[in-house]
């Protein structure tokens, strides 16, 4: 549809036909990334793991089995570029084993006891994913997904970051009415994530007799 006062059937390229459906996967996108691995076997048992991307992913992608976000402007996907939602410019993670070692204990209980234990960890940071500044409502009236124009950056320093105020919400201001915005597709950077997660394991031998 083309941006206009009206129904939609009226805007459409040929009103005559009625609503069709069409279901695909349109992307374009380049991926580009320094990588670092490093890996040390500390001992017998012990092992460590760390890993480092430093990268950027930029393009478009729409699906509309998986997004109920749709461009502006169908027309020009040329504007639609950006970075994409699976971007994080920092992704570290490290993983690590520790196995105790098997001390000689004579007693053969406190031997199955004390022995054959595992630690495990592995750490994750991951700086946060891109979001798009979208505008309430259908201005454009033609069933795509309104930006506002975008008058600065938009971005807020660490320190005055909150989940409720995220990003300076000023400097986005609504497009006249039938009019695209210039504020791009994922130009901010949402809560970046850590995770840690633990495990300890025990080992058990068994023994049968065969009679």
């Amino acid at each position: 549809y083309t941006p206009g006062p009206g129904s939609l059937q009226a805007l459409r390229p040929n009103p005559s036909v009625g609503t069709i459906r069409w279901i695909s996967t349109d992307s374009n996108s380049d991926y580009n990334a320094l990588l670092a691995r490093l890996q040390k076997q500390v001992s017998k048992n012990s092992t460590v793991l760390v890993s480092y991307a430093f990268s950027r992913d930029l393009g478009y992608g729409y699906s509309a089995n998986i997004s109920n976000i749709s461009p502006q402007n169908y027309y020009d996907l040329s504007h639609e570029r950006g970075l994409l939602p699976q971007f994080r410019k920092h992704q570290l993670s490290g993983s690590f084993t520790y196995g105790l070692p098997l001390l000689g204990y004579s007693n053969p209980l406190l031997k199955g006891v004390a022995g054959g234990w595992q630690f495990n960890g592995i750490i994750t940071l991951n700086t946060g994913a891109p979001f798009t500044v979208t505008t309430t409502g259908s201005p454009l009236n033609n069933g795509g997904t309104a930006r506002p124009d975008r008058t600065c950056d938009g971005g807020l320093p660490s320190g005055n970051r909150s989940p409720g105020h995220w990003f300076q919400t000023s400097c986005f201001v609504a497009a006249p009415l039938y009019t695209y915005g210039d504020s791009g597709q994922e130009i901010l950077i949402a809560p970046g994530v850590s995770d840690v997660d633990l495990s300890i394991l025990k080992q058990f031998s068994f023994r049968t007799g065969t009679g």
